[in-house]
């Protein structure tokens, strides 16, 4: 299990959390979440937005040397790895300032309102429908982690993550979104990467995406049938010279290897795929998830889980992509003008 080491100094009794229990999945926090439309939790507009961080402290609970309690908060375009400066931009650090928290122990899921913010200033942030966003809360003291955040997300209670991205289309042809993803790592690394159908959504899941699914006229009902084919389109990542998958996967060790190789299998008894590539260090960019709508109905909303395992075994982020198939355009016909003549 990953925590922040410096975080957890500083809040030795865990006093303090976001999630806690963590939503299945982790990366649906419902306690962080786009506030610029009450209804409209997982989406970014042109323009001002706003931001919504909900902590909590645990009752009869005591943080040795307490001055206050603060926040930090990021967001980028669709991402697995969650690291600010290489995939996500801050919205607010170390927020409220020292003297402006009103959070004590005993009070739950203390709302604060981050914003409002304007989407064409934040520099990871390249489309406005959609942002990847996380957030930890500590002590003021503490120095949390500066690298990568990816694996605090899904254990330490300091942390929470809304990775969420919904996309509409007309069902004509195939859909390409593209997911960053890369490593701070100085060395190649291994990942594999899995796109698995989610046919029953959790009340988690409907509860993080049906208010704003529910904004689309089109949207009838969640798709309970896969998509006819959907594809990881990993080719970015030979851009750039790397060793060999084979070479890497050489590497690893037997325990690692052990519980890659069970991930994959177990996707594959669902009839999903397993894509492996390499990583180059210290380099990102985007992989396309492609999704095939030939004979998709219009209504249906199709929800997949994209996540990925690295070459120590374990869950390296994850995002729910979720597809609204719309009607086609309607055709109309030229109108022919016919000049009278007098």
């Amino acid at each position: 299990m990953s925590v922040d080491s410096n975080i957890a100094a500083h809040d030795p009794n865990g006093c303090l959390y976001i999630d806690s229990p963590k939503p299945s999945p982790f990366y649906l926090s419902p306690n962080l979440i786009m506030a610029t439309k009450a209804s409209d939790p997982s989406d970014v507009y042109p323009g001002s937005n706003t931001t919504s961080v909900s902590v909590s402290w645990t009752a009869s609970c005591t943080i040795p040397s307490e001055l206050a309690v603060i926040f930090d908060l990021y967001i980028g375009d669709p991402t697995l790895p969650m690291i600010p400066g290489s995939t996500l931009g801050p919205l607010a650090t170390s927020y409220p300032t020292p003297n402006g928290v009103s959070i004590s122990a005993g009070q739950s899921n203390v709302a604060t309102t981050v914003g409002p913010w304007d989407s064409s200033a934040i520099p990871h942030l390249s489309q406005p429908h959609h942002g990847c966003l996380l957030a930890r809360v500590y002590p003021f003291g503490a120095t949390p982690d500066t690298g990568d955040l990816t694996n605090y997300p899904a254990n330490d209670q300091h942390y929470a993550q809304h990775n969420c991205t919904i996309n509409t289309t007309d069902g004509q042809g195939m859909i390409i979104i593209p997911i960053r993803n890369g490593t701070l790592l100085k060395a190649p690394t291994m990942v594999s990467i899995h796109a698995v159908p989610d046919l029953e959504p959790s009340r988690a899941t409907q509860d993080a995406i049906l208010p704003s699914l529910h904004l689309i006229p089109a949207f009838k009902q969640v798709a309970t049938a896969p998509l006819r084919k959907v594809d990881l389109d990993v080719s970015a990542f030979r851009s750039q010279p790397a060793p060999r998958l084979e070479e890497i996967q050489a590497s690893i060790g037997n325990e690692a290897r052990a519980l890659i190789e069970d991930r994959e299998a177990a996707v594959r008894k669902i009839g999903v795929t397993p894509v492996r590539t390499v990583l180059p260090s210290q380099f990102f960019t985007t992989f396309n998830f492609t999704a095939d709508l030939t004979g998709a109905t219009v209504g249906d909303a199709h929800f997949y889980d994209v996540t990925q395992v690295n070459a120590a075994g374990q869950t390296y982020g994850g995002i729910k992509v979720v597809i609204v198939v719309t009607p086609p355009p309607v055709l109309r016909a030229p109108t022919n003008v016919v000049a009278q003549v007098k």
